[in-house]
């Protein structure tokens, strides 16, 4: 005979486990505070990842008006900095969710759309981290027995967007043949990639950096004097906000920077300017004639002469009154 004592105590002792259980899985979800996934972790719309300096946050952000996307971002206190999906944007919903599977695999799963991978290890492994660092680097790291960094499976400064920070790199890795350049978003609020988009690349033949669209190359940086650590066609004032970094050896060619007075940030539309004060390039008022602060000149347009230039006016969509002006946001 099971009295009520007895039903009293076989209750408790099925529902202890299950709350156990819940309180496990819910434990996993990493809190504003975490700068990390683990295994089995996942970052869904509602949190954030936040550096151990608290500079540096990495969420996903829609935009409210124009293209009705979501993406994964990072960002300082002031510009977005990286974006993971601007190949593959993800439908403004709240269901999208990165997450550090068991077997080593980096992904954004969400509801009726297929799974975008950001990484995928070759075998499984059963001892991984990914972390945003302090530098704004997101990482995806194996481990060590004791928890300590066995090697690098993963950088978002491998895969940079429309921002340069200190120890990302431009050029090339000869051992992947992977190249590392950043793109301009199309707009302000349309962050997806075009042929027209702007292109900023290191030219490890010559040794300079160039301004590019659609192949055609629109600014020249001039050949870097490394006697003097200048460019010929950027302005000195902006010159000495950075230290320049060029390899080249069997491993890479590239280019990285260095800040002298803390972090500086550079915009980016075709023109780079530091802080949005000290202009570096401005290949958005090279005409093709023009060989103004390293623009350069190509086959001129039929219908342009030589007296004709741009003026940059405002402009308006008419269905979502936001200025139409492109910029390239870049960070150092």
């Amino acid at each position: 005979m099971i009295t009520g004592k007895d039903k009293l105590v076989k209750f408790v002792s099925l529902a202890i486990p299950t709350y156990l259980w819940v309180w496990t899985s819910w434990s996993n979800i990493p809190t504003m505070a975490s700068d990390r996934l683990k295994p089995g972790d996942f970052l869904d719309s509602s949190g954030k990842l936040l550096s151990e300096n608290e500079r540096y946050n990495m969420y996903f952000r829609s935009f409210e008006y124009g293209e009705g996307f979501t993406y994964l971002v990072i960002e300082d206190s002031n510009f977005l900095v990286w974006t993971a999906t601007t190949k593959q944007p993800i439908p403004n919903d709240s269901s999208a969710v990165l997450t550090l599977d068991h077997s080593g695999e980096l992904k954004i799963i969400r509801q009726g759309g297929k799974p975008i991978i950001v990484y995928s290890p070759p075998q499984a492994i059963n001892s991984t981290v990914a972390i945003l660092l302090d530098d704004g680097n997101f990482v995806l790291q194996e481990l060590h027995p004791n928890g300590s960094t066995k090697t690098f499976l993963w950088q978002s400064f491998d895969y940079p967007s429309d921002t340069l920070l200190p120890k990302m790199k431009l050029g090339v890795n000869h051992k992947t043949g992977h190249i590392w350049s950043l793109t301009a978003w199309l707009t302000k609020i349309y962050l997806s990639l075009g042929s027209s988009s702007f292109k900023l690349e290191w030219d490890p033949k010559v040794g300079e950096l160039i301004i590019r669209k659609r192949e055609q190359v629109y600014w020249k940086s001039g050949v870097f004097n490394k006697n003097i650590n200048r460019f010929e066609n950027i302005p000195e004032e902006a010159q000495n906000q950075y230290e320049y970094i060029i390899v080249s050896n069997e491993d890479e060619e590239s280019f990285s920077l260095q800040t002298r007075h803390g972090d500086k940030d550079l915009m980016f539309n075709g023109d780079m300017r530091v802080a949005n004060a000290n202009l570096i390039a401005r290949a958005s008022n090279c005409y093709e004639y023009n060989t103004d602060r390293g623009c350069q000149i190509w086959n001129l347009s039929s219908c342009r002469h030589k007296d004709q230039v741009f003026v940059e006016l405002p402009g308006y969509f008419l269905i979502f009154h936001l200025p139409t002006k492109i910029q390239i946001l870049v960070l150092a």
